[in-house]
């Protein structure tokens, strides 16, 4: 199949509510499975394959497993035939009874895309004056996942992260310099030091509007979008991004810029001129779903996005510390320092922070907040030994001859008999299992001499 330019998609659905380890047929003859350490938790205590939310001193019973993962396109997705294509996921997504929230997953599109100067200029000068919208719109009409961690998987054009530099700190762009670039060698520069960065993982990747994927992939990534199983309300963001790249392309048919656009900032914009711009723009491209649209955004929270500068997350990778590289090094274009006081670092939550959680995260139990930590008074409800809750599965996805599982009802919650547990691995049941208490440290503190901590970043695997 072609690639023709504004005309063919590609998809990523990240999840971080299951298991992935393998797809049906025909899931698989349109998806393939990706590492991503961003949605992932590593080490969850898992019995024949179900993530099981148990005690502390139970977890070395149970295999461990890594819950979450991405689900990729495996080929071009014409633009007419998205919303099917995009159902055979949902569906199957939906029986495996995955959450439809997620405040660390998210959707992002590409969009085929060709590069020069000209694009490039419009792509920003398009995406500043729809950032608020599509931000709006990127909650999918629940609470915006980027308002946990400053937006640093999504960050908007006008609030780029700040790097490190050889004289300092300063922002990896700034918008007003981008269009003072004379030729397409200078727009590289001015936009993230892209021409002398070639690493897969650097700041300006993690752009909401990502147009280094346009060197990387010939294709325009949208990465804003939380994550959703309404097959419309996808095919609806979807053929939004096509048509905002059609939009782009056609404006940099003027050989010179020509006219800049209002910006529209999720920092102060607010949520009924995001709809505003946002129908101005649907009604003056006509485009085919604007109702869908207008639901999606009015359904989404009031967004709350600091005006503080933040960090790049790469400086502050959990598992290898600063893993961005020194920008603007050399004679050349540099923007100007900013004071690290006026800075704050990232939240972010992925798989190499999650490693030892001894039960499995909120989110497997109701839809979020995300937590590993169990509060005191959770601790107080943790799950009796007798009745080890197994989360977001069904009876379908439970093999009947599993040892020691059982059902109180059709449609009831499944559990464990952990004596019956303790019998098949054959050993013998404590007699103070029940009753006696255990140390948070101590408990963590075998863990770590059992299974010492091993960074399993590599190139490969994907974070967001």
């Amino acid at each position: 199949m072609n690639f023709r330019i504004g005309e063919t998609a590609g998809f990523e659905y990240e999840t971080d509510s299951i298991p992935i380890s393998r797809l049906p047929s025909d899931v698989g003859n349109l998806y393939m499975i990706t590492h991503d350490a961003s949605v992932e938790t590593k080490s969850v205590p898992m019995f024949n394959g179900i993530p099981v939310s148990t005690t502390r001193r139970l977890v070395p019973l149970f295999k461990k497993g890594t819950l979450g993962g991405e689900l990729v396109s495996t080929r071009p997705i014409e633009r007419g035939e998205s919303l099917e294509y995009i159902r055979v996921l949902t569906d199957w997504l939906k029986y495996q009874k995955t959450h439809s929230r997620s405040e660390r997953s998210g959707i992002h599109f590409h969009i085929s895309c060709a590069i020069n100067k000209r694009i490039i200029e419009e792509i920003i000068n398009l995406g500043a004056h729809l950032e608020a919208s599509f931000f709006y719109l990127g909650g999918m009409g629940y609470d915006y996942r980027g308002a946990t961690n400053f937006d640093s998987y999504a960050f908007p054009l006008t609030r780029p992260p700040v790097v490190r530099s050889p004289a300092g700190y300063v922002p990896l762009f700034v918008l007003d310099d981008i269009f003072k670039a004379e030729t397409y060698s200078d727009i590289l520069r001015r936009v993230g030091d892209i021409e002398n960065i070639s690493s897969r993982y650097v700041p300006i990747r993690y752009c909401a509007f990502n147009f280094y994927s346009l060197i990387l992939r010939r294709s325009l990534e949208f990465r804003v979008f939380n994550t959703s199983l309404s097959s419309y309300a996808i095919n609806a963001a979807m053929q939004l991004c096509f048509t905002f790249t059609n939009e782009a392309l056609a404006r940099s048919f003027n050989n010179r810029f020509t006219r800049r656009l209002e910006p529209h900032s999720i920092m102060d914009t607010s949520k009924e001129d995001a709809i505003r711009v946002m129908s101005d723009f649907m009604d003056n491209t006509n485009f085919e779903y604007p109702q869908m649209i207008l639901q999606l955004m009015e359904n989404t929270p009031t967004i709350i996005s600091t005006k503080n500068l933040v960090f790049s997350h790469l400086m502050y990778h959990p598992g290898r510390g600063d893993i961005s590289h020194e920008h603007y090094r050399g004679s050349g274009y540099r923007p100007s320092n900013v004071s690290s006081e006026d800075i704050i670092v990232p939240k972010t939550v992925q798989s190499h922070n999650l490693r030892y959680s001894y039960v499995l995260p909120k989110f497997m139990k109701i839809d979020f907040p995300y937590s590993t930590d169990n509060t005191e008074e959770e601790q107080e409800e943790d799950e009796g030994p007798y009745n080890v809750r197994i989360g977001n599965t069904s009876t379908e996805q439970v093999v009947e001859s599993g040892v020691g599982i059982r059902f109180d009802g059709i449609d009831s919650q499944p559990s464990v008999d952990l004596k019956a547990v303790y019998k098949h691995i054959g050993i013998r049941s404590p007699k103070n299992i029940f009753t006696e208490e255990v140390s948070s440290d101590s408990f963590i503190s075998s863990l770590v001499e059992d299974e010492p901590y091993i960074d399993e970043y590599t190139d490969e695997e994907e974070e967001d």
